[in-house]
């Protein structure tokens, strides 16, 4: 799967509709430079939120379920714009496009409802929807084929590699212990594996 494009709305610090947070990319490797504190990470969040229902806490360096995130989801700032009995959303939406040029749209939204001040109803989960675009109209699919296209956007043996966060690099390093970084690299590029390759190849030219 090629990931063409992503929106948000009112997720987390990306206040605002999906027009206003939208990012298309280019084919082959793009990349996203920004100042700290400039949504870089939330914008990781947005991407992971819609695969795997979680969000990364930095404070805790854990990936924490939407059931317990709740409605921190939400963007402040449209938390404070929602009048009482109303509800506010925060959705993420992806487009992708298969090896065969068929079109998807997933979406994932989570909804609160605004009680009294600072008091929120929150959804027990979010909601997810998956449509294949057709002829520019949209084509819900049954929840059975959610998770085949969910794996192929992102194949669990590469989720390590592709999803890794910068806070989360202290975690694996112990540089008390000398093997330490050598046992980092090893399990960032499975430099070991490409060693076992050569010593295939080696040995096969023999």
């Amino acid at each position: 799967m090629i990931i063409d494009a992503i929106s948000m709305k009112n997720f987390q610090c990306y206040f605002g509709e999906h027009s206003e947070n939208f990012l298309q990319f280019g084919r082959g490797v793009n990349l996203i430079l920004g100042n700290n504190g400039g949504g870089k990470s939330k914008l990781f969040d947005a991407f992971y939120w819609v695969i795997y229902d979680q969000v990364f806490q930095s404070d805790d360096r854990q990936f924490i379920a939407t059931s317990v995130y709740q409605d921190k989801l939400i963007s402040d700032k449209a938390k404070l714009r929602c009048g009482e009995g109303e509800s506010v959303s925060a959705e993420v939406v992806i487009h992708v496009t298969d090896s065969q040029a068929h079109r998807y749209r997933i979406t994932r939204i989570y909804r609160a409802k605004k009680a009294a001040d600072r008091q929120w109803l929150p959804d027990k989960k979010s909601t997810l929807l998956i449509e294949q675009i057709k002829n520019n109209s949209a084509q819900a699919l049954p929840t059975n084929k959610y998770e085949p296209i969910l794996e192929r956007v992102l194949p669990g043996h590469l989720k390590p590699y592709m999803w890794f966060q910068g806070e989360q690099v202290d975690s694996l390093m112990d540089f008390k212990n000398r093997s330490s970084l050598m046992q980092t690299v090893n399990l960032l590029s499975e430099i070991a594996q490409y060693d076992r390759l050569i010593e295939i190849a080696t040995s096969g030219e023999k």
